[in-house]
């Protein structure tokens, strides 16, 4: 029986003995059968270890199952919210924070992150026969989640340090909440040994002038590879990331020839917004299309296997090239290295990638040797003919 603050019964719950014996034989008073019952030592004996069962169950606030074949006490779980089949694991924490992000209009890049995390672990449980709950974890359990990521699912050190930093954010939320929500997590999760690598930061890897050429003038038989070629040209010759080529529309261009609009992944920032004069590969592309990219309806995954295609016959086509291994990020490399190195000065690409920060910017730019020889050439204004080092001045 279960009773309320004052001591009034509140609720009366039965668990099944598996014993039956005629109702007669039952002394109610005593709470044991008379001797009129046949087998009654025996049978006295089972529900006496029936009993002690329930009182261990009980005792141990439903943590201590009964190990008599048969005796069911689901019925008696409910008296103990704290138990932990009762309670919810770290996997469904993650889900409530996910709704909670969603609710709060959370862009989907970021949620869809809380949502991988969520499986993620719901795997690692399934892997290690084991549900992790908060009070699990600690430097211990992260070296087994580690060891999961690393050497049973392979994933690279950027994805693992992507994983610890979304599952961060996810604890201190409800470390902040732990006594309103009542919550045993500890404060382990900020010890400096928890957390595993650091979010990689992927260097640039884009297409030089002549590549970039090359590939726009190549001719592809195939329809799929001629409309991932064109996607591929606008993001090099706008910058546009790929969650925004297909998001362009005729009012995102101004009449005097400005695209201008606010990107997917900052959109809820006021005041960034790309704000770009179109060069005339850009209007090419888009004229075709009638300034709305909304026919190009490929998803990033198709969209990288297309790109892996199509480079591959590039390669094999020009050899003398050289042609890398590409992915959708590496077309906004393109236009801002290629931009750098026209000598562009730094605040118009930033406006015209709808950047802000000169330091996030960096990671997109790549320099070419001969763009660094020319650079060092003209700060200190020199030319070698035959061998011999000329000095010279501009007029």
């Amino acid at each position: 029986m279960q009773y309320e603050y004052a001591g009034t019964r509140k609720k009366r719950k039965y668990v099944d003995t598996l014993v039956s014996i005629s109702p007669k034989n039952w002394q109610q008073k005593t709470q044991k059968i008379s001797n009129k019952e046949p087998d009654q030592v025996t049978k006295q004996q089972q529900i006496n270890q029936a009993y002690r069962v329930v009182l261990s169950f009980v005792g141990t606030s439903g943590e201590k199952y009964p190990s008599i074949e048969g005796l069911n006490v689901d019925c008696l779980k409910p008296f103990f919210p704290k138990m932990r089949v009762n309670r919810k694991t770290l996997a469904d924490y993650i889900k409530d924070y996910y709704d909670f992000r969603v609710n709060q209009n959370t862009k989907k890049g970021t949620t869809k992150e809380f949502k991988t995390l969520q499986n993620r672990i719901e795997a690692f449980d399934v892997h290690n026969k084991k549900k992790t709950y908060f009070e699990d974890i600690n430097i211990l359990w992260s070296n087994q989640f580690e060891s999961y990521c690393r050497n049973t699912k392979k994933y690279t050190d950027g994805t693992i340090g992507k994983s610890y930093t979304i599952l961060y954010t996810t604890l201190n939320y409800y470390y902040q909440l732990r006594d309103e929500m009542q919550i045993e997590l500890s404060d382990k999760f900020t010890y400096d040994g928890f957390r595993r690598e650091t979010k990689s930061i992927n260097e640039a890897n884009p297409l030089t002038i002549p590549q970039l050429m090359a590939l726009f003038k190549y001719t592809f038989e195939q329809d799929h590879l001629t409309t991932t070629k064109k996607m591929i040209l606008i993001q090099c010759f706008t910058g546009v990331r790929f969650d925004d080529i297909k998001r362009l529309r005729p009012s995102h261009f101004e009449n005097d020839g400005f695209l201008k609009f606010k990107p997917m992944k900052t959109e809820y920032h006021k005041k960034i917004e790309v704000l770009q004069p179109l060069n005339e590969y850009a209007k090419g592309l888009l004229s075709e299309v009638d300034y709305d990219t909304s026919q190009y309806k490929l998803q990033n995954q198709p969209y990288n296997r297309n790109i892996k295609d199509l480079f591959d016959i590039l390669r094999e086509k020009h050899p003398e090239l050289k042609y890398k291994t590409y992915t959708s990020h590496n077309f906004r490399d393109t236009f801002i290295s290629n931009a750098v190195q026209a000598r562009i000065n730094w605040k118009s690409i930033l406006k015209w990638v709808g950047q802000t920060s000169y330091s996030i910017m960096d990671r997109y730019i790549h320099l070419t040797p001969e763009f660094e020889k020319e650079e060092m050439n003209k700060m200190f204004k020199y030319i070698v003919v035959d061998g011999k080092i000329h000095y010279y001045t501009e007029k």
